[in-house]
């Protein structure tokens, strides 16, 4: 009786008592009970049905609603006791969170992501080679334009040398012009800076360098631009000067043949004739004089050409008896086509070498002073051909290693 009185004293467990004494959920602290009655009979107990078992559905479905209770609310406070709560709670599963793998590194080592970083780095690689090959390309292809270039600028050289090598005795030539030119310029400017000088002076300066022009002028010595042009042309720099001599060289054959010209019809205008006597043919003419009437006068004419003087028989009109001899010449008059045979008594011997002189001394002063002109500028000409500053820039790269 006592055993039923004990078990209907005791408060009876609900569902919720029961999971937090299996550890499925925190039990709550149950208000006390009030104190129980005693029943003024006892009754018999009513039969206690058993507990139905759980399936292990129902406890796995338990454990993780508690696990998401415990969760959610953290450590319950009786947790902290010191000495421990009563309740032992059931295992359960320790919290799931970030896992750290530990992989060793080495040739056949695997980890999350390697294919990835392998493919990265390959493509980053190849990219890269890429690049360093092109610039490389670009570089190797630039150094050999370059070289190519070179090679043709040396072979350029090389045979405008060939060709200056062939022209050398026009080169020579040249050379010979330049320095007449500068010395009879050189006398020429001091004798016209001086006032008082006489220009005949010139005639020596003039007499050695006509000379010199003459066989300029007849060995053609020029170099002919078309030739040293050729087809085609590779180093401008270097090509330029040379087109610029060979031109120069043309117009310096050009005014020195010209100069040369004037300056021998100039140097014949001053110069007297060979002859300075003149025949003249003198007859009896009239003239008609104001006030005076018509006189008697010599009228002379020209003689172009003359034979040789003969000894002619005088003979007499009416008998034909020779009464003696005189000496006679034919002469050919100006303006007149057919000779007269005349006494050499009637032909006047003119001296005009007088007046020749004062006109060649006149034509000289005249001549010489133009002469001065063309020379100075022939020396003008001269100085800007400069053959040995191209021929040095021409050596100086076909030297030059291909």
């Amino acid at each position: 009786m006592a055993d039923k009185d004990d078990t209907t004293s005791k408060p009876k467990l609900d569902a919720s008592d029961l999971k937090a004494r299996l550890g499925l959920t925190r039990a709550r602290v149950a208000p006390p009970a009030p104190p129980a009655k005693k029943p003024a009979e006892p009754e018999a107990p009513a039969p206690v049905a058993a507990p139905a078992k759980p399936t292990q559905e129902s406890i796995e479905e338990a454990r993780q609603r508690a696990a998401d209770a415990m969760a959610e609310a953290g450590p319950a406070l009786e947790d902290f006791s010191v000495v421990g709560h009563e309740k032992t709670p059931l295992p359960a599963a320790l919290p799931t969170g970030p896992q750290v793998e530990y992989v060793s590194v080495g040739a056949d080592a695997t980890y999350p992501g390697k294919d990835r970083a392998r493919r990265t780095m390959m493509i980053v690689l190849a990219v890269a080679v890429g690049v360093v090959a092109y610039l490389l390309g670009g570089m190797m292809s630039g150094a050999s334009l370059q070289n190519e270039i070179r090679d043709s600028y040396i072979r350029e050289a090389q045979e405008k040398q060939g060709l200056f090598e062939a022209n050398k005795e026009t080169i020579a030539a040249i050379v010979n012009i330049k320095e007449k030119l500068r010395e009879a310029s050189q006398k020429i400017r001091e004798v016209t800076q001086d006032p008082k000088a006489d220009p005949a002076t010139l005639q020596p300066t003039f007499d050695a360098l006509i000379p010199e022009m003459a066989t300029f002028v007849k060995t053609k010595a020029y170099i002919d631009p078309d030739t040293v042009m050729g087809k085609t042309m590779y180093n401008g720099e270097l090509m330029r000067d040379v087109v610029d001599l060979a031109v120069r060289t043309v117009l310096l054959n050009t005014a020195v043949s010209d100069g040369l010209d004037e300056i021998r019809s100039l140097l014949r205008m001053s110069a007297p004739p060979a002859q300075t006597t003149r025949s003249l043919l003198v007859e009896q003419g009239e003239r008609e004089v104001d006030g005076l009437g018509v006189l008697p006068v010599a009228v002379g004419m020209w003689i172009k050409d003359s034979g040789a003087p003969q000894a002619v028989e005088m003979v007499e009109g009416g008998t034909g008896r020779v009464i003696g001899k005189e000496w006679q010449l034919k002469v050919l008059v100006t303006d007149e086509d057919e000779p007269r045979q005349v006494a050499t008594s009637a032909v006047m011997q003119l001296d005009l070498e007088q007046i020749y002189k004062e006109r060649a001394e006149f034509a000289k002063k005249l001549s010489y002073e133009r002469l001065a002109e063309i020379v100075d500028k022939l020396d003008k000409i001269a100085t800007g051909v400069r053959p040995e500053k191209v021929l040095e820039r021409v050596n100086e790269w076909a030297s030059k290693k291909l």
